[in-house]
């Protein structure tokens, strides 16, 4: 073996101890919380049980079939009739609500409308951490608050594991109403049909623009356009429409305040003058015409509760909404298997 050799393996031998202290060092708690996050989908996946044998089950209240029954439901005509991909996703349930509750947690930088990111290994940075236990959340919540920033936690509705599992449906989904689930199954559905690399954020905004179409056509299908539940919806759909294009307009104010407030030093002004515009906010949101006032009432002391940071959180859902609207009208005509099948070739 030449000397050249010798002298790398003995550097190799001198260094790796330290490099590997580096190494865990920096990434422990990336690894650590991850670690976490994957014993808790293993324990999920285990307990998860085939959709027929509660089926079978006569201990299983009649009402938990029915919502079954109605998830495949929603499944199938996703495939059948909005082109969705076919898999073995949601075909098996879980029941146990101690282990399958996740909660998100999402931050803002206090004077800046700009989402704390956090960095993992191979999944690369991502604008928030989700949790399985709510002890974990305030913690961090606490932490970020005394950091400084502007904190969003939410609970999620269900997750996509982008193809890596088979997901199963929780017992929080199926306490969701018959339009509540049909938007949650096709949004997470979308994640597993539909893959834009390195934009999370149109990722995000397709998914829940073709939740709620592709949840119109499937109650129009199972109940009919004369229905209660499907007018009911519709009202809801156009509450949402008019607070997304509030809160688009709100984005704007805020962004354009800290703009021109970039030179503001003293922190005391700057979080004075922010107060204003978010009391401003509320006042106007309180003001604005909804058919269920009293839910966008209490979305308005969210608001005012997480500043910033329920800001970032809509833009996350909602940033590309307006144009994917315009998208969805002029160029698909309002077809939304169109949209999905242009879309999945951008995969």
């Amino acid at each position: 073996m030449s000397k050249k050799k010798n002298r790398i393996i003995a550097l190799l031998r001198e260094f790796l101890p330290i490099l590997l202290i580096l190494f865990f060092l920096i990434f422990s708690n990336s690894i650590s919380y991850i670690l976490n996050q994957g014993y808790h989908q293993f324990l999920i996946l285990k307990k998860a049980e085939p959709l027929e044998v509660f089926f079978a089950d006569y201990s299983v209240p009649a009402a938990t079939k029915e919502k079954l029954l109605l998830a495949q439901q929603i499944k199938q005509f996703a495939i059948d009739s909005l082109g969705l991909k076919p898999t073995k996703n949601y075909s098996t349930y879980c029941n146990d609500s101690s282990i399958t509750t996740v909660y998100m947690v999402m931050a803002s930088e206090p004077h800046e409308l700009k989402a704390k990111e956090w960095w993992f290994p191979v999944i690369g940075k991502v604008p928030y951490k989700g949790f399985f236990d709510k002890e974990k959340t305030m913690q961090l919540k606490k932490e970020l608050i005394r950091d400084g920033y502007d904190v969003h936690v939410a609970m999620a509705g269900g997750w996509s594991t982008l193809g890596w599992f088979t997901d199963p449906i929780l017992p929080n989904m199926i306490k969701k109403s018959e339009d509540a689930l049909a938007e949650l199954l096709i949004h997470e559905m979308v994640h597993g049909t539909i893959y834009l690399k390195n934009n999370d954020e149109l990722s995000e905004s397709l998914a829940e623009f073709i939740g709620r179409e592709g949840a119109t056509k499937f109650l129009q299908f199972y109940f009919g356009k004369n229905t209660k539940e499907y007018q009911s919806y519709m009202n809801q759909k156009n509450d949402e429409d008019i607070f997304n294009t509030f809160m688009h307009k709100e984005y704007k104010t805020l962004e354009s305040f800290y703009t021109n407030n970039k030179w503001q030093t003293n922190t005391t002004v700057l979080n004075d003058k922010k107060d204003s515009i978010y009391l401003s906010i509320i006042s106007k949101l309180n003001e604005t015409n909804f058919e269920d006032s009293l839910r966008y009432k209490k979305t308005g002391k969210k608001i005012m509760e997480d500043r910033n940071g329920f800001f970032i959180s809509f833009a996350t859902y909602n940033k590309y909404a307006t144009s994917l609207e315009n998208e969805f009208k002029m160029k698909y005509e309002k077809n939304i298997s169109k949209m999905i099948t242009a879309y999945s070739k951008k995969n």
